[in-house]
């Protein structure tokens, strides 16, 4: 197989995966949520002194 036919058939996963995915959850914004996993980004900081916790939603930072 060559890596042009290799990298189409890739593409073609990715973007069938994508759709599958955007299916599945009832908002983009849940899909966007979801895919935070994925990344291991924690965007949001504790705004308490001395408490180093992160999290992926700041919503999580409200949470008791």
């Amino acid at each position: 197989m060559s890596a042009a036919r290799f990298f189409l058939l890739l593409c073609t996963v990715k973007i069938t995966l994508l759709q599958s995915l955007s299916q599945i959850f009832t908002a983009s914004g849940h899909l966007t949520r979801h895919l935070t996993i994925h990344t291991g980004v924690k965007a949001y900081t504790c705004p308490f002194p001395d408490c180093e916790k992160r999290c992926t939603r700041m919503d999580n930072l409200t949470q008791q």
